[in-house]
C-alpha cells in the first residue's frame, strides 16, 4: 500500500492530500463560492483548487511516508506472528480433539468451586468441542466485523472531502449547516466501527478466559489424578503384601490341617486299638481262688505243731479257702486308654472343620 501508483489506493484521495498539505493562512486565503455554486461544484465531484498551485510529492522520500512506513513495518510484524499462529493453533486443537476422542475424562475442581465458562465440566471432550465452536465462532464473528468496518471506514474519505470542501470553499451558511451533520456522518461511522470492534474484541476474551479456565482445572486435574494413582499404587503395594501374607497363612494353614489331620488319623486308630483292648480286658482275672497241694500240706503240718485243733478241724473239713479275688486292672487301664484316645479323636474332630474351611477360603 505504500509504494503503489495513489491513483490506485482506495484510501488515498488526491484532495485530500492537497488541503493537508496547505497552511491555515493559505487555507483562509481561498476564495469562498455562493451557495448555488457550492452544491454544483460539489456534486460535481470536481476537485480543482482555484487560484493555488500545489505541487504533491508522492515519492518515497516523503516523510509523512517515513512515518507511516515505520508503523506499517510494526502492524505487519504483529500481524505475521497472529497469521503463522493460527493454522499452529488449529493443527495442535484437532490433535487434541483426535486424542480426546479415544478417552475421556471429567474435570476436577477444588471444594465449592464454580465454573464460569466451562458449560461441560464432566466431559473434557465436550469442553474441547465447545472451545472449537467459541473460535469458529469469534473468527467468523471477526470475519465479518472486518467486512463491516471497511465498508464504513471507505466512507470516511469521502466526508473528510466534503468537509474539507465546506471549510475552503463554501460561505458561512452553508458551512454551519453541512459541516456539523458532515462530521456527524464521520463520528457514527468510527462510533460503529469501534463498537463493532469492541464485540469482536468480547469473543476473543470469553475466548481467552475459558482457555484460562480450561488450563486452571486441567493443573488441578492433572494434581488429583497423580495424588490418586500414587493412593493407587499404594494400595497396590498394600494388596501385594496382604496377598503374601494370606498366602503365607494358608501354607500355614495348609500345614495345620495335615498335621491335624494325620492326627486324627492317629487318634482314629489308637480309638480303634483302646476299644480293642477293653474288649479283650472285658473278663476280670480271679486272684487267691485256687491252692497248690504241697503249699496245703506244708501249712497243715505247721498248724499241727502249733494248732492242733485248728489243723485236725481242717483234716475233717472244717477249714475253708479263702474267697478269690477278682483284677479288674487291666480293664480299667484299658477303658481310660480309650476314654483318653475318644477325647482327643473329638478334639481333633471339632477342629478338623475349621481348617478345612479356612483352606477352602
Amino acid at each position: 500500500m505504500l509504494f503503489i501508483d495513489p491513483t490506485e489506493d482506495p484510501f488515498l484521495d488526491i484532495y485530500i492530500e492537497k488541503v493537508a498539505r496547505m497552511s491555515t493562512k493559505a487555507i483562509i486565503a481561498m476564495p469562498k463560492m455562493s451557495d448555488t455554486d457550492f452544491l454544483d461544484y460539489l456534486f460535481s465531484n470536481k476537485d480543482s483548487i482555484d487560484g493555488v498551485a500545489l505541487r504533491v510529492d508522492n515519492s518515497i522520500f516523503d516523510h509523512l511516508r517515513d512515518d507511516q512506513l515505520k508503523q506499517q513495518t510494526e502492524i505487519d510484524k504483529e500481524w505475521e506472528t497472529l497469521m503463522i499462529s493460527a493454522p499452529i493453533i488449529v493443527g495442535y486443537m484437532g490433535n487434541l480433539m483426535v486424542l480426546a476422542s479415544k478417552r475421556d475424562f471429567p474435570f476436577q475442581a477444588p471444594l465449592g468451586y464454580v465454573y464460569r465458562y466451562i458449560r461441560y465440566p464432566n466431559s473434557f471432550r465436550a469442553t474441547l468441542a465447545q472451545v472449537s465452536s467459541d473460535m469458529y465462532n469469534a473468527l467468523m464473528g471477526a470475519h465479518t466485523a472486518m467486512d463491516r468496518i471497511q465498508l464504513a471506514i471507505q466512507q470516511v474519505p469521502t466526508h473528510v472531502k466534503t468537509a474539507m470542501k465546506l471549510i475552503t470553499s463554501a460561505g458561512n451558511a452553508m458551512l454551519k449547516s453541512m459541516l456539523p451533520r458532515t462530521l456527524d456522518s464521520i463520528g457514527r461511522l468510527a462510533t460503529e466501527s469501534a463498537d463493532i470492534a469492541n464485540s469482536t474484541l468480547q469473543r476473543f476474551n470469553l475466548l481467552q478466559e475459558l482457555l484460562a479456565e480450561i488450563i486452571e482445572l486441567s493443573e488441578n486435574t492433572q494434581g488429583a489424578n497423580e495424588a490418586a494413582i500414587y493412593d493407587m499404587e499404594t494400595k497396590k503395594n498394600q494388596s501385594m503384601l496382604d496377598q503374601e501374607r494370606l498366602q503365607n497363612n494358608l501354607n500355614t494353614i495348609q500345614s495345620q490341617y495335615n498335621a491335624s489331620k494325620a492326627a486324627l488319623e492317629n487318634a482314629r486308630k489308637k480309638y480303634a486299638e483302646a476299644m480293642q483292648l477293653v474288649t479283650d480286658s472285658s473278663m476280670p482275672t480271679i486272684v487267691g481262688g485256687q491252692s497248690d497241694p504241697l503249699t496245703d500240706i506244708i501249712t497243715l503240718a505247721i498248724g499241727v505243731v502249733f494248732d492242733p485243733v485248728g489243723a485236725i478241724g481242717c483234716i475233717l473239713g472244717g477249714c475253708k479257702n479263702p474267697e478269690p479275688v477278682i483284677d479288674n486292672t487291666k480293664f480299667e487301664n484299658a477303658m481310660k486308654i480309650a476314654e483318653q484316645a475318644r477325647k482327643d479323636l473329638e478334639e481333633v474332630e471339632q477342629f478338623l472343620p475349621y481348617l478345612i474351611y479356612s483352606n477352602r477360603a
